[in-house]
């Protein structure tokens, strides 16, 4: 009997919205922002601080961690991998950039070089293929990888010849042994990796300056600024715990492992003064159910406080919807009164309005999870846009699946949504004298209505006053931003960025290709003038010294641009004096 009631309340709630479409899409849509706004800001907002990794057991993975960073040596990373006995498995990894050479042209690529037991230690499968082991992780190995889903779409479309093919990345040629699934993207949230290959690769591929055969270590680098064989030390290293093991428990195990796995690993070029430095550095752990983010800590603030103004403007959308179902309420007394007279209770009224109001809610979700899809892919392009020298679109994204996590948040705000601006018409109608609602022109809910509607009227005003205010000082701030001199005049400005790897390294062929295509630019219609820069960093262990008149010499790290003639000039760039 009661489902019965209520599957006539809902078509009762669907007729009432044929006859009267333009209250019907006034409130579905205003739902529908609503809702979709907060979905949206509530989908990046999980992807980037609480969702746990698409891994196997994610609540039991580790990062090590130094004093002073994550990033080791790779000696480093073997020396912990074979002394350490708190770890099931062990992983490691090193983020760096291919470029992807295809049908004639060159892309960059974000790419990761994993240990052999990488895949193995996260409990992760390919979809198609396999996944890199240690027999691949072993020097003078063939030259190995594993692609994206994403690249598997853009270079393969999806053919399942794929597996066994050429890659080219860096001019060498990798076959490609797997794929991964679509939401695979490592431990770090906000990358994505489009080519994993194994870290001994590293050296054939990168054999000038490889990490891997660096003999650096990081306690020898100094504590602040060093550029000094920064490659050397840029290795991830982490773990899966062992049954019964927590994270307290592996911190401090390693602890006393540490003095036994630095000596092990101490360089023999070191001085007394570091090497003592190195033995009493302690090595910890840190759980990582959630992964590494760098865009975590930078972005959390800003999605905690978007997420509020969200709910906010949320709140005021349930104020309006009120408001106009409130107006709507007055013109169906007579209908309402009619069904008391008939001997309807109040309470299956107030069941009408509720049933009505969650069929324009179940209307206004729909419309909104689309609205949400779309927003939170723009907001996390916004939050994870590529960072310079990337060289594409491609390596930064969040993965937001359309799962019970989103689809359960978009309902939780339609249930809450309906329950609040449903509210207010529910009990004005409970309260409905039968026989005042009866008369002609009766004002039987007008005093109550007025009231009500007074109050949801200042609420939304003084809310929308807040947030436009909160959005005038953003703009405003953005504005000051966008004025500051900047000391050139960007105006008309284009950069390039050009890479050369590979076999194609060598200084004097890229002398040549830059000066190519100086020669190309300038020869353009439309372009002024043309320069080339390139930034470089003074070894630290050999600082400047500045000294100035009255001061003591100061030693400093300094950066140095290099310029080709014209690049002043290109850039509107004033001299204070000289040349």
């Amino acid at each position: 009997m009661w489902l019965e009631m209520i599957w006539l309340d809902v078509r009762y709630a669907l007729r009432s919205m044929r006859r009267t479409p333009g209250y019907a899409a006034m409130v579905v849509l205003s739902l529908a922002l609503g809702i979709g706004a907060t979905t949206a800001i509530f989908a990046v907002m999980d992807a980037l601080l609480f969702r746990p990794l698409t891994v196997s057991a994610p609540q039991q993975l580790c990062i090590v961690k130094r004093p002073n960073g994550l990033v080791f040596s790779y000696n480093m990373v073997k020396q912990i991998r074979e002394q350490q006995d708190v770890f099931s498995g062990t992983f490691a990894y090193m983020q760096t950039t291919f470029d992807l050479a295809a049908d004639g042209e060159k892309q960059s690529i974000a790419g990761l070089y994993v240990s052999g037991d990488y895949f193995k230690t996260l409990g992760v499968s390919a979809i198609a293929g396999r996944t890199l082991s240690s027999r691949d992780d072993t020097r003078g190995g063939p030259l190995v990888c594993v692609i994206s889903y994403s690249l598997w779409q853009r270079q393969y479309g999806s053919s399942p010849g794929a597996i066994g093919k050429a890659l080219s990345l860096n001019g060498r040629k990798f076959e490609v042994v797997g794929v991964m699934p679509r939401s695979f993207f490592g431990v770090d949230v906000g990358e994505a990796p489009d080519a994993i290959a194994p870290l001994e690769n590293e050296r054939i591929v990168d054999a000038k300056q490889s990490a891997v055969n660096a003999s650096s270590y990081w306690w020898l680098m100094p504590r602040v600024g060093s550029a000094l064989n920064a490659d050397s030390w840029s290795i991830f290293v982490g773990g899966r715990l062992k049954p019964g093991i927590d994270v307290a428990q592996a911190g401090a195990r390693l602890q006393v492992l540490s003095p036994a796995i630095i000596r092990a690993g101490y360089s023999l070029g070191a001085d007394e003064k570091k090497r003592e430095d190195a033995l009493h550095a302690k090595l910890d752990v840190e759980a990582i159910p959630s992964g590494l983010s760098d865009a975590r800590e930078e972005y959390r603030e800003a999605i905690t406080l978007m997420m509020i103004m969200s709910g906010i403007v949320l709140v005021i959308t349930c104020a309006n919807v009120a408001n106009i179902l409130l107006a709507r309420a007055t013109t169906r007394q007579g209908e309402l009164a009619t069904r008391m007279a008939h001997g309807a209770s109040r309470l299956r009224l107030v069941q009408q309005v509720f049933t009505e109001t969650f069929v324009l809610s179940a209307f206004g979700c729909i419309v909104g999870v689309v609205i949400a899809r779309l927003g939170s892919h723009l907001l996390a392009l916004a939050i994870c846009a590529p960072m310079y020298g990337t060289g594409g679109t491609q390596g930064q994204s969040l993965y937001i699946p359309l799962d019970a996590r989103f689809a359960g948040f978009a309902v939780l705000a339609t249930i809450v949504s309906a329950l609040l601006f449903g509210l207010a018409p529910a009990v004005r109608i409970a309260q409905l004298p039968p026989y005042l609602a009866m008369k002609n022109g009766s004002s039987g809910l007008t005093s109550h209505r007025d009231n009500t509607r007074r109050i949801f009227i200042i609420a939304q005003v003084a809310l929308s006053t807040t947030l436009l205010i909160g959005a005038g000082l953003l703009a405003r701030t953005v504005q000051n931003l966008m004025a500051q001199d900047q000391g050139y005049d960007p105006n008309g400005v284009l950069t390039i960025q050009v890479s050369a790897s590979g076999e194609n390294d060598r200084p004097e062929w890229q002398a040549f290709i830059a000066h190519e295509l100086l020669v190309k630019l300038r020869s353009l219609s439309g372009v002024v003038s043309a320069s080339r820069y390139a930034n470089t960093h003074l070894n630290s262990l050999k600082p400047n010294v500045i000294a100035g008149p009255q001061e003591a010499e100061t030693r400093m790290t300094s950066v140095f641009l290099l310029t080709s003639p014209g690049y002043f000039q290109t850039l509107h760039l004033p001299l204070y004096a000289g040349r």
